[in-house]
């Protein structure tokens, strides 16, 4: 009787450690899990929160100094408020990304490839059902400056809060202005194509605590007006960092690399700090100043890909006081050897220091051009 019991003990015993490890694992993991729900919840609620009393907007097409800036904060006329967020759509290419058919501006339905998937941009029109005719600024201000829809839904990097989280308020707003001038459009774009778990867009709260911080521009009182303004333009609305910095393993910018180039959907986007043998440190002003209103310097380089999309829906656009303004900025960013240098000609000559010219622009459009017409940027969106 007690040996049958010794043997019984002895038979069950490794089932009961078994079920006891299980265990010991399951309220582990449910006590990590806890901790780290816990510890994003402190997070959300404890984060600092931005002032939304911003000094340095945009402000007027032509202002160089800081008491226009400081100036142009003043509430305008709603038609002088309208024209200036138009203005500032351009600066942010807007349309860019949130037109796929040129029938339906800011229509979305653009499709995004990205090693996690598709992307596919939403309607901004103010259509009430489809678009976003039904979103309060408080709304429209929170996406721009924290990455979060209307409905709480974080939004994917692919839209560049990271930058515009930098735009002033009243920006924001004179933006949010021109679109609801837009005639909506009843148009449901299709919806993300996303591999799991990305497709979870709450996980997007851990990315964000790596690679974003909710922050506006604040001047540089040791700078220039002109320099402050082109660093408020680069860093934040024309979102530059975007295309011209690496990324890291998470797909967050590399801080310490900045604008020294990447590759973005198989183009060159190259490095545009004033280094010399790298960089743009060789191109006068005048030069930089030209190729971003044109895409072409002769003897230097012409705009193809993303690039010449950007000359031909933002850039072109500019003022002269902006382009300026960038120029004088980009000048002082420390300059990066290597990166994604510029591209060389197969006889030696030099050729897109800034966007590079590939078999796949050559095959569409033969020699590329100096300007690139609507009809050419379409065809370069479709092809891409």
């Amino acid at each position: 009787m007690t040996k049958n019991i010794a043997r019984a003990r002895s038979l069950h015993a490794p089932v009961d450690r078994s079920d006891a490890r299980r265990r010991v694992r399951f309220a582990t993991l449910a006590a990590l899990f806890s901790l780290f729900a816990l510890y994003v919840a402190w997070y959300e609620s404890h984060r600092p929160k931005v002032q939304r009393n911003d000094e340095l907007p945009i402000a007027q097409a032509h202002a160089d100094d800081a008491s226009q800036s400081a100036d142009a904060t003043a509430s305008p006329a709603a038609s002088d408020l309208v024209k200036r967020g138009e203005y500032l759509a351009r600066v942010g290419d807007c349309a860019a990304c949130h037109t796929a058919d040129k029938t339906r501006p800011f229509a979305g339905g653009l499709a995004i490839d990205t090693r996690f998937g598709t992307i596919v941009t939403p309607n901004i029109t103010p259509d009430p059902d489809t678009g976003i005719g039904q979103w309060t600024d408080e709304d429209f201000l929170r996406a721009m400056h924290e990455g979060i829809g209307k409905s709480g839904e974080r939004l994917y990097p692919t839209f560049p809060y990271v930058e515009y989280t930098k735009v002033a308020e009243h920006d924001v707003l004179a933006i949010r202005a021109y679109l609801n001038t837009l005639a909506p459009i009843h148009y449901t774009p299709r919806p993300n194509s996303l591999k799991f778990p990305f497709n979870q867009r709450w996980l997007m709260v851990f990315w964000n605590m790596f690679n974003f911080t909710e922050e506006r521009f604040v001047p540089d009182p040791r700078q220039s007006a002109e320099w402050n303004r082109g660093a408020y333009l680069v860093e934040g609305l024309a979102h530059c960092e975007e295309c011209h910095t690496p990324r890291n393993f998470t797909r967050g910018l590399k801080s310490d690399s900045r604008l020294s180039g990447a590759v973005q959907a198989g183009w060159h986007a190259y490095n545009i700090t004033p280094d010399k043998k790298s960089g743009v440190g060789t191109w006068s002003d005048d030069e930089l100043q030209t190729y971003l209103s044109t895409g072409a310097v002769p003897g230097r380089a012409k705009a193809a890909g993303p690039m010449a999309a950007v000359v031909a829906s933002s850039t072109r656009y500019l003022t002269r006081e902006d382009l300026r303004s960038i120029v004088q900025y980009l000048r002082s960013v420390p300059p990066v050897s290597g990166g994604e240098t510029r591209a060389r000609h197969q006889r030696g000559l030099a050729a897109q220091p800034v966007a590079a010219v590939t078999n796949h622009v050559t095959r569409s459009f033969g020699k590329p051009q100096s300007t690139v017409s609507a009809d050419q940027l379409a065809r370069l969106r479709t092809q891409q």
